[in-house]
């Protein structure tokens, strides 16, 4: 496992937020992932937007 997400589950538990690339543009995405950062995310997994989200499976 990466080094990194070894660290954010080193107390057992890791906020992991999910944000969509691109929306609604790269700027405000990069504006994003550094807020979340700064407010203490423990990682931050990027979506690449897709034609058919109904591809992705069912909603959880």
């Amino acid at each position: 496992m990466n080094k990194h997400i070894e660290k954010a589950f080193s107390n057992g538990k890791a906020f992991i937020a999910f944000v969509i690339s691109g929306d609604p543009d790269l700027e405000t995405t990069q504006e994003i992932v550094y807020a979340l950062d700064k407010a203490g995310c423990s990682l931050v997994e990027l979506g690449i937007p897709f034609s058919d989200p109904t591809a992705e499976g069912p909603v959880i």
